[in-house]
């Protein structure tokens, strides 16, 4: 995933380097004046036993343009990788609860790891993200 940033009136006047104001964005720049200013690596969590499910049961946030549903249905439909959605959640702690439970699999920041003490897929076992979000 990449963070991008726009600042209308930094734009064009060569101000990289540091933070001017403007507004932070996750997603893919989609404006001129939009800049990718960073990376976030994903991963995806959940208990291991539901990846022998013949259709993958997937936690997701609940809009569909929310950019990890989005690009967990892109890898997942590109890799032939059969799901579907057992969860539709509003924030982090929806898809964190889902996860430990044991109900679905989702892919979220790879820190989750570590700040919420997720059961992280082995890599390998689902397809990697051929990029993370910018």
């Amino acid at each position: 995933m990449c963070i991008s940033s726009t600042d209308a009136s930094a734009a064009g006047r060569g101000v990289p380097e540091r933070w001017c104001g403007g507004v932070l964005k996750v997603g893919e720049p989609r404006k001129a004046a939009d800049r990718v200013i960073g990376a976030i690596e994903c991963a995806w969590f959940g208990e291991t036993a539901l990846l022998d499910d013949a259709s993958l049961p997937l936690a997701v946030f609940a809009g569909r343009t929310a950019p990890l549903r989005q690009l967990a249905e892109e890898i997942l439909t590109c890799a032939s990788r059969p799901w579907h959605v057992v969860h539709q959640g509003v924030g982090v702690e929806d898809m964190v609860g889902v996860c430990r439970s044991g109900v679905g699999v989702s892919l979220l920041f790879a820190a989750a790891e570590d700040r919420r003490h997720l059961p992280v897929v082995p890599r390998g076992r689902l397809p990697e993200p051929a990029r993370h979000l910018p």
